[in-house]
C-alpha cells in the first residue's frame, strides 16, 4: 500500500446521513445507503463530479460504539436539499491518503494506515470527523468490496 500526505480544501457535499455501530456498519447498513445515493445521485444538483462517492464518518460523542457517516456528492453549491439528504460543509485538512484493494480485508488496511501515520512521526488530528473514504460511483460500492481512496486527517509532524 502506497501513503501520501495531501491537502484537501474546504468543500460542500449533499447527500445521505445513517447513524450506528460499526458491527451494523459491517453487516452492510453502509452500502444500502451507497445504493440508495447511487439511484438518487440525480436529484442532486451542481454536481462537481459525478464518477464518486464521498464517505465521511464522525465520532457521535466520545466514548459511544455509535458513529454517523454521510455518503456524499461534492457540489459547487448548495440550492436545494433533496428530501431526506443533508448538505455538509467540510473544513480543509491535511490528510493521509491511501488505496484500499479490491478483496483485501477493509480493518487491515485502516490498521496499516494507522501504523504508517505513527511511524512518520504523525499523528491522527483530533476533528470532529474520524476518516473520509472515496468510491467509485457505480454499483462495485455496494455489491462488492471494491477499490476505494481512504484519508485520515493528520497533524503532520514539523522537522526541527
Amino acid at each position: 500500500m502506497s501513503y501520501q500526505v495531501v491537502k484537501k480544501d474546504c468543500f460542500l457535499a449533499v447527500g445521505l446521513p445513517w447513524e450506528g455501530t460499526s458491527a451494523e456498519a459491517d453487516a452492510g447498513a453502509i452500502r444500502e445507503v451507497l445504493k440508495e445515493l447511487h439511484h438518487r445521485v440525480g436529484e442532486i444538483g451542481y454536481k462537481i463530479s459525478s464518477e464518486e462517492i464521498i464517505g465521511l464518518s464522525y465520532r457521535v460523542k466520545a466514548n459511544s460504539e455509535k458513529f454517523r457517516h454521510y455518503s456524499l456528492i461534492e457540489v459547487e453549491k448548495v440550492t436545494h436539499i433533496p428530501n431526506g439528504m443533508v448538505a455538509v460543509q467540510v473544513p480543509a485538512m491535511n490528510l493521509v491518503k491511501a488505496t484500499h484493494n479490491e478483496g483485501e480485508d477493509v480493518a487491515t488496511s485502516y490498521q496499516d494506515i494507522y501504523q504508517w501515520i505513527e511511524q512518520q512521526g504523525h499523528t491522527a488530528a483530533s476533528v470532529e470527523y474520524t476518516h473520509m473514504e472515496i468510491y467509485p460511483l457505480d454499483t462495485s460500492t455496494y455489491e462488492g468490496n471494491p477499490e476505494f481512496s481512504i484519508y485520515i486527517p493528520i497533524k503532520e509532524h514539523v522537522h526541527s
